[in-house]
């Protein structure tokens, strides 16, 4: 197994987590670049709700999703 770390959060958990999944929507469109990786947890009913709304917009602004191994070669090489 290897580890790669998140860059930002959705916030169904922790910091944010006072944040309807419309709130957390809105500041992840504004905060997500090229090459982010989103924290998200699969204990939370906002995350599935969340993810319906964000992945449609991030597609519309022509962000690419790729598997890990596309993504960091390097630690996949072995």
């Amino acid at each position: 197994m290897q580890v790669i770390l998140w860059s930002i959060e959705s916030g169904e958990w922790g910091q944010y987590s006072h944040q309807s999944v419309d709130q957390m929507l809105a500041r992840l469109v504004s905060e997500i670049q090229p090459h982010d990786i989103v924290l998200m947890h699969d204990n939370s009913s906002k995350v599935l709700l969340l993810l319906k709304k964000l992945i449609p917009i991030l597609i519309e602004k022509k962000h690419v999703f790729v598997d890990p191994k596309q993504a960091f070669p390097c630690v996949y090489k072995y």
